[in-house]
C-alpha cells in the first residue's frame, strides 16, 4: 500500500481477496482467513483519506446448510466473523 501512495499519492480501493482452503492447523486457515481481512482493513483506513474497501469470500459461511458438502466448522465460523466484521 505504500507503494501505491508513493507512486500514485494516494490510496483509493482497497480490496481484501485472500483466502486459504481448510487447513489442518485450524489457526493458520484463521489468520489467514479472517487476520488478513483485519490487519488489510486496519492499514487501509489508516493510510486513506476518503475511498472504499471491499471485502470479498466465499458463500459457505453464510449458505452452508445449501451446498451439497458443508464445510468444516472452522470454515463457517470465520466466515461468520468475517461478514460481521465487514458490515
Amino acid at each position: 500500500m505504500n507503494t501505491v501512495i508513493k507512486e500514485h499519492g494516494k490510496l483509493d480501493i482497497l480490496c481484501n481477496n485472500a483466502g486459504v482452503a481448510e487447513q489442518p492447523d485450524w489457526e493458520k486457515t484463521f489468520n489467514v482467513n479472517l487476520g488478513g481481512v483485519i490487519r488489510g482493513t486496519k492499514l487501509g483506513l489508516e493510510l486513506m483519506s476518503s475511498g472504499v474497501i471491499i471485502n470479498t469470500s466465499s458463500v459457505a459461511g453464510i449458505r452452508a446448510k445449501h451446498l451439497l458438502s458443508p464445510p468444516p466448522m472452522s470454515h463457517v465460523m470465520i466466515f461468520h466473523t468475517f461478514f460481521n466484521f465487514t458490515q
